[in-house]
């Protein structure tokens, strides 16, 4: 789970691992908050996985949670 203090977003402080290569700089985390809050909401973070699994090839595992922990 990423979401340290459980507000059901991401912050960037709060990316890990492959998240925090593929979106943790500025610029990254700026195109995937579309909604300018500051975090990645679910909607968000559902919405660049495509691309992330792209990118990195690779699929989450079977029953992998979302960051969020839902």
């Amino acid at each position: 789970m990423l979401d340290d203090n459980l507000d059901e977003k991401v912050q960037m402080a709060e990316l890990r691992g492959q998240f925090k290569t593929m979106i943790g700089s500025p610029m990254a985390f700026g195109m995937v908050d579309t909604n300018k809050d500051g975090g990645i909401d679910m909607q968000e973070f559902e919405a660049v996985m495509p691309m992330m699994r792209q990118r990195g090839g690779q699929q989450p595992p079977a029953g992998a949670k979302p960051p969020m922990g839902r």
